[in-house]
């Protein structure tokens, strides 16, 4: 008999995804044409969601496997930096297209150089520089944990590091900073890993909703990609980070006895293939606002580009899903 496979992890990755794709598109209609409703309402999300980021690392930390250093790097070669390259390629034409529409030349070539130096990413697909973060933690644990390093002591370390980084005033590159963040989730996913579902109770789930009102009471908040302190403190935006990685993980494990209908069975395929939306979001996103800015602008903007993006890249993903059938 077939085990049929749990979907609760891509179901909360798909609500993720789409949380993710908010805020950059967000951030970009607000440089053409802000609008202060959409920065308010999404202000409120980010209560909720503050923790997105380092879920990521967490959730590859949990099905991280302890195999030879060469094997893990062959592994995370094709898994992660094969599609950085593909799609910073795609992204740097669709780029210098737009670049050479608009007549900066010369900005799209500062810009790209600027962010490959010092993110890890060009600027026309940034959100690139999760892949090689990744990279180089799975790298780094993997050679750690051949050492006999225990994944607490890691972890320790990746996030002391990390804060004494955060205190160095425009400390660069960000990809150095950040890997050590990296490093403390990834490294407790591994750790902790299955285990948090052992205990399935409504308390442990419930965790969510205190966590989310201490976070509001109490803003703590890290750039991920940059390491920098926004607001709060540093070790306690980790420790409220965690607390809510656990408590939502195990809340949608137990949502996840009933099989996905709807909206549910959208979030999980948005899940599956992860990778897809991932890589590609950034590079449509720049296109349809270079359409959309010219008759639109606020909240008209914002939630046209964010409708569109969306069905965009759901019926990219129907056609060409089983190319890029991949997960974070």
């Amino acid at each position: 008999m077939t085990k049929e496979r749990d979907n609760s992890l891509d179901c909360l990755c798909g609500l993720l995804i789409i949380y993710m794709i908010m805020g950059h598109v967000v951030s970009l209609t607000s440089h053409v044409s802000p609008s202060e409703i959409v920065n308010i309402a999404f202000q409120y999300c980010s209560v909720f969601f503050f923790w997105y980021m380092p879920w990521f690392f967490f959730k590859s930390g949990m099905f991280h496997k302890e195999e030879g250093w060469r094997t893990v790097f062959a592994k995370s070669s094709k898994r992660l930096l094969r599609p950085w390259l593909q799609w910073t390629i795609l992204g740097l034409v669709v780029g210098f297209l737009i670049a050479l529409f608009n007549g900066s030349i010369t900005q799209y070539l500062y810009s790209n150089l600027h962010g490959l130096l010092v993110a890890g990413a060009i600027s026309d697909n940034a959100p690139l520089w999760f892949l090689l973060s990744l990279f180089v933690v799975r790298i780094t644990y993997s050679g750690l944990r051949q050492l006999r390093v225990n994944p607490w002591i890691i972890a320790l370390c990746g996030v002391s590091i990390g804060l004494v980084l955060s205190r160095i005033p425009g400390f660069k590159p960000y990809y150095i900073a950040n890997v050590f963040l990296a490093l403390f989730f990834y490294s407790l996913g591994n750790s902790i890993g299955r285990k948090q579902f052992i205990a399935e109770n409504k308390w442990l789930a419930l965790m969510c909703i205190p966590v989310a009102l201490v976070y509001y009471l109490w803003p703590s908040f890290v750039d991920f990609r940059t390491n920098n302190l926004l607001k709060g403190y540093y070790l306690i935006y980790c420790i409220l980070s965690l607390c809510a990685i656990v408590g939502w993980n195990v809340l949608f494990k137990m949502t996840g006895r009933i099989k996905p209908s709807g909206g549910g069975q959208i979030l999980t395929s948005i899940g599956q293939r992860s990778m897809f939306y991932f890589c590609v979001h950034w590079v449509v996103l720049e296109i349809l606002i270079g359409i959309f800015k010219t008759f639109m602008t606020g909240t008209w903007l914002f939630l046209s580009v964010f409708t569109v993006l969306l069905v965009v890249l759901f019926s990219l993903d129907r056609i060409i899903q089983r190319k890029y059938d991949r997960h974070i």
